[in-house]
């Protein structure tokens, strides 16, 4: 790689940002000390090279992170003065992960259904295999409390069954009614066992109608644990959601952030657990789909993650 494919911020020594950088901020969040971001031309470039054993290991695993391999190490001791090849390995050419997102609603303009839908955009843009098992669409017995029990008169549920066992990994996206996660979605992870949900990385959200609180996730967290699950720390509640989701007020920079984060730590401790390679892809920032054209999408079928609206239409 010629040495003026460099962005001309980069400082002097051994570690530097290609053109190829396109500004994904995953450099940045490992080695904030060593990355900083060009904000006229829109890429990162290295501010400080690492002087110390642990500042060169960030810095290392910054580069292997990086999904384009535009973060490189010139081989300084080299005779000919040549280029390190540790350059990160694609997300697409390592082991899919699979990330299966159900909502607690059955409402069709549901916020819990635009919400998880923004999640499970952004842990496609990390490389995951994406789907969602729509309840809306699913006609879904109450469970009866009997485990042996397959519902045959009910094929969603075994359906519901093999596509929580496949998965690597769950979203789980709730209304918070009374203080609590929605029935809906309570129905659904009592209509599953231990089999089903052990060593699945979840991660949780939830929409309010009022004030923040954690209520609904600590529901989801406590039935996880029990089913012998991994819940990721971050979560997502959205308080007054119907503003924020509707399309009446913007998505604060907070938000978004979190939303970030929350993708993040779903699709690393997933890929860790089950594993493989940790090395991901820091989402791509994403508009919120208001729900008019939220509702348009769904309904012409248009997405980035499949769903069961076909198999289930009633």
């Amino acid at each position: 790689m010629p040495s003026e494919t460099r962005v001309p911020e980069n400082v002097d020594g051994k570690y530097f940002v290609t053109a190829a950088c396109i500004d994904c901020d995953t450099c940045r969040c490992i080695g904030p000390a060593h990355f900083r971001r060009s904000a006229e031309r829109g890429y990162s470039y290295v501010c400080l090279q690492p002087a110390t054993p642990a500042e060169v290991e960030q810095v290392e695993e910054a580069m292997q992170c990086c999904p384009v391999g535009a973060i490189v190490a010139e081989d300084i001791d080299s005779p000919n003065g040549g280029l390190s090849s540790r350059l990160s390995t694609q997300t697409g050419g390592a082991e899919e992960v699979s990330i299966l997102g159900i909502n607690g609603s059955l409402r069709e303009r549901s916020c819990s259904f635009r919400a998880l839908e923004h999640a499970m955009n952004l842990v496609s843009d990390m490389g995951c295999k994406t789907e969602i098992f729509d309840v809306r669409r699913a006609h879904l017995p109450f469970c009866n409390g009997n485990r042996t029990d397959p519902r045959p008169e009910f094929p969603e549920v075994s359906a519901l069954r093999r596509l929580v066992s496949n998965a690597h990994g769950l979203i789980l996206a709730t209304p918070e009614y009374h203080g609590g996660m929605s029935g809906v979605l309570k129905n659904v992870l009592d209509l599953l066992d231990i089999e089903h949900l052990e060593g699945k990385v979840v991660g949780c959200i939830s929409v309010l109608g009022g004030q923040q609180n954690s209520n609904a996730l600590n529901d989801l967290r406590q039935v996880i644990r029990w089913c012998h699950g991994w819940v990721i720390p971050e979560q997502v509640a959205i308080p007054r959601s119907a503003d924020v989701l509707s399309g009446n007020c913007d998505w604060n920079a907070e938000l978004l952030e979190r939303f970030g984060e929350f993708a993040s730590s779903l699709v690393l401790a997933t890929r860790k657990l089950a594993g493989l390679h940790p090395v991901v892809a820091a989402p791509r920032p994403h508009t919120p789909v208001a729900a008019p054209a939220f509702q348009a999408a769904n309904h012409n079928g248009i997405g980035r993650q499949q769903t069961l609206v076909q198999v289930y239409a009633i």
